[in-house]
């Protein structure tokens, strides 16, 4: 009987990193709603002004909250799709990248998770001639 969620199997590996990026979607956005709460920004506002807090260091401390948690939202886009696409051609490869999402910066084209799911994705779909 194989193990769903043994170390062998990288395929649990994705899984289980897949929660904790779900996890982090949610932590994030308890992190933004005490932020909100602490420095008393209202919704629908997104970001805050001058004027909205009662000290300047608190409409930056505010907004790196805010910016942090959508930051994330926008690389889940693109990363999900690609992520579950390399989970089915690489699971190992595909669950490196997951792991090392936490670590990678952005640079101006695609951060270098992204690009290794990207070429794991399209290198199993072309066959050259």
């Amino acid at each position: 009987m194989a193990c769903a969620f043994c170390p062998e199997n990288p395929l649990a590996w994705t899984g289980l990193l897949t929660i904790q990026y779900a996890l982090t979607f949610v932590y994030m956005g308890i992190k933004v709603s005490q932020a909100r709460k602490r420095f008393g920004i209202k919704y629908p506002q997104l970001y805050a002004n001058k004027g909205d807090c009662k000290e300047e260091k608190d409409v930056m401390a505010y907004n790196c909250v805010q910016r942090g948690h959508q930051n994330t939202v926008e690389d889940a886009s693109t990363f999900l799709p690609l992520f579950a696409f390399a989970t089915f051609i690489n699971p190992a490869i595909a669950a490196a990248c997951e792991y090392n999402t936490a670590y990678a910066t952005t640079p101006a084209l695609l951060p270098l998770h992204k690009q290794v799911l990207l070429l794991v994705s399209v290198t199993h779909h072309v066959h050259f001639v």
